[in-house]
């Protein structure tokens, strides 16, 4: 295939990762296209609610731009591995989108460490975030998000290297009834007071996922 066929195009729920070899800015402008149709002078939109993008390594802020024409009702976005966005195309597409409850950036490292932090201005009623792999991520932009974000109950910041016990405590006391899951893997920098930060100001916290032997001079037994 050259592209992705139109008729994959069209709906509310999309899911395209298994076409992610030939996602373009073309595609995305396809989507955007095929989400607007003509009915004498009025034009009838049909909003996106759930749309999975992941591997697309192609695609950039003009795709992400065009998208947002139909995206304001869009709850659910995986931008897995798209690494060619940055972030004023991630500013873009969570400004249209204020319904938003599901992001995953997993593996975005076009993103600047500091561009992260939109999410906490943008992404208010995010419920589930998953950034594993973005060493980049900033401290601030940790607290950006996490001081913005109140109801986060899946949160996985995996291979973030940056984030401390502070930004954990931010997310404990902002998060403290929603939080229900967490992944930490290789965030060497979280010591115990970090965890009991979880662990004491999170009731319904039900699974934090760090292996002890990642954290070896950081997480005591």
């Amino acid at each position: 295939y050259d592209g992705v066929p139109i008729i994959l195009l069209c709906g509310d729920r999309l899911d395209l990762s298994q076409w992610s070899l030939v996602l373009t800015d073309q595609c995305l402008g396809s989507i955007a296209s095929a989400h607007q149709t003509s009915n004498g002078d009025n034009q009838l939109s049909l909003e996106l609610i759930t749309l999975n993008l992941s591997g697309a390594e192609k695609i950039t802020d003009v795709g992400l731009k065009a998208l947002s024409s139909c995206s304001s009702k869009l709850q659910s976005l995986c931008l897995e591995n798209a690494y060619n966005i940055s972030g004023d195309g991630l500013a873009t597409i969570t400004k249209q989108c204020t319904d938003l409850k599901h992001l995953s950036l997993s593996g975005c490292m076009g993103i600047s460490g500091a561009g992260f932090g939109i999410i906490g201005q943008n992404s208010r009623e995010l419920v589930t975030l998953k950034l594993s792999g973005c060493r980049q991520v900033s401290t601030w932009a940790f607290m950006k998000i996490f001081g913005g974000c109140d109801q986060i109950k899946h949160l996985d910041i995996s291979f973030c290297s940056l984030v401390t016990d502070e930004e954990i405590k931010l997310l404990a006391d902002n998060c403290s009834c929603s939080l229900r899951q967490i992944h930490l893997r290789e965030c060497k920098q979280i010591s115990d007071v970090g965890l009991s930060f979880l662990s004491q100001g999170c009731p319904n916290l039900s699974e934090i996922n760090g292996r002890r032997s990642e954290m070896p001079f950081r997480i005591s037994d």
